[in-house]
């Protein structure tokens, strides 16, 4: 088990950052699930920041979005 604890400030921040990303695109977490290849209760957990992920998704959804990485880092 990996300890998100350390990052959980980013990883809310990201996971907000997703959410905004998704709702400007008016696409529902199923629709982004399906286009990044994981579960509807993933994105959830994603989004609230309740789950570390890979950089290989990290891509998928700055493709998905048309956006650079450095913007889901960024408050």
């Amino acid at each position: 088990m990996k300890d998100i604890k350390k990052y959980k400030q980013q990883l809310q921040l990201i996971g907000k950052n997703l959410k905004k990303f998704r709702i400007a695109k008016g696409l529902t977490q199923k629709q982004v699930a399906a286009a990044v290849g994981v579960s509807v209760n993933y994105i959830s957990k994603i989004e609230n920041g309740n789950v570390l992920f890979s950089i290989n998704l990290l891509c998928k959804f700055c493709v998905l979005f048309k956006v650079q990485p450095k913007e889901l880092f960024e408050d």
